[in-house]
């Protein structure tokens, strides 16, 4: 079969337009028809060329997917009695000069801040780890959620707020999955 220059114009033509047939977005080619001009003279015949080509798909370096940022964290009015500072210690050794001091410092608009310190003295203190995040209190749960690494991640605790029945300082009491209570000192 020998082409003429005006064949192959119409072969090119042909195939961009088999090619770009996906184009439309409705992923159907519809029929394609090409007219030739009465001054061409040629042995082609459609009816003996198939030029069917399946439709490119697109590849993954042609698509560029941006990942949604993440939800805000819904802010929430926190519980009056948990408002402030509470702080705990647990001594190291008999003198009392070594000490593991946890402390949570909640919000009124929701945020927290737990810090664990180990202190040489009720001065020295270096913070060993802490986390911020959002804390929510309902039906006598308090729940906290990390923002900041965590090494406890998610959690929630059974809670009360009281007068320690001996000296009346104020508490937090946080119970734990085991059945013991963490108790928690206003600072």
């Amino acid at each position: 079969m020998t082409l003429t220059h005006t064949d192959r114009a119409a072969l090119l033509l042909l195939g961009a337009l088999l090619a770009c047939a996906g184009c439309s977005g409705t992923g159907t080619a519809g029929p394609v028809t090409t007219s030739r001009s009465p001054a061409a003279t040629s042995t082609f015949s459609p009816t003996t060329t198939s030029t069917s080509e399946p439709e490119p798909s697109p590849t993954s370096s042609s698509v560029t997917v941006i990942p949604e940022p993440p939800p805000p964290t819904p802010v929430r009015r926190l519980a009056k009695e948990l408002v402030g500072s509470w702080e705990t210690q647990h001594w190291l050794d008999s003198t009392g000069s070594r000490a593991i001091v946890r402390t949570y410092r909640f919000a009124a608009d929701g945020r927290y801040e737990y810090t664990l310190a180990q202190c040489e003295s009720s001065t020295n203190c270096v913070i060993q780890s802490g986390e911020r995040g959002s804390a929510q209190a309902a039906d006598g749960v308090l729940s906290l959620y990390p923002e900041t690494a965590s090494a406890d991640g998610p959690r929630s605790y059974p809670y009360a707020v009281g007068r320690d029945p001996n000296v009346g300082d104020l508490q937090l009491h946080l119970r734990l999955e085991n059945g013991d209570v963490d108790i928690f000192y206003a600072a």
